[in-house]
């Protein structure tokens, strides 16, 4: 910068601190993840949306949500992952991404089932549809 601590680096390059035109994948991928949450409230407060009852707990479970949470688990877990600093394999840094895919696959699999929870006809789907979240949830 200038001496005066104003205007442009001395070297000519732009100063991407402040200002920018370009986005960050994380600053998008974020905004896209709270617009898919808005408007899934907006979708639920305006139309009439399928509600069941879980046949072992009890409880309401919105449909709606599942099916919102289900990719954004994923997502939200490949970009929390995508965060880390590369791995050192001796000639260059790398990315393990078969493994970042792989945890994302697997968080988003897990949530799926939770869609699965009310269309269990008795005690022992739905404790199998359990295990089979707990231990995606897990690996």
């Amino acid at each position: 910068f200038t001496p005066s601590g104003r205007g442009t680096p001395k070297s000519g390059r732009r100063s991407y601190l402040i200002s920018s035109s370009r986005a960050s994948g994380i600053l998008v991928g974020g905004l896209v993840v709270q617009f898919i949450a808005i408007m899934t409230v907006v979708i639920m407060v305006a139309f009439p949306v399928p509600v069941m009852i879980d046949p072992v707990l009890g409880s309401r479970v919105h449909l709606i949500r599942w099916c919102e949470w289900t990719p954004l688990a994923g997502f939200m877990t490949l970009m929390t992952e995508c965060i880390d600093a590369p791995i050192y394999n001796g000639s260059r840094l790398t990315h393990d991404w078969k493994a970042k895919f792989f945890l994302a696959a697997n968080e988003s699999l897990s949530t799926l089932c939770g869609l699965f929870f009310p269309f269990c006809p008795n005690a022992f789907t739905w404790y199998v549809v359990m295990i089979i979240s707990c231990v995606t949830y897990t690996v």
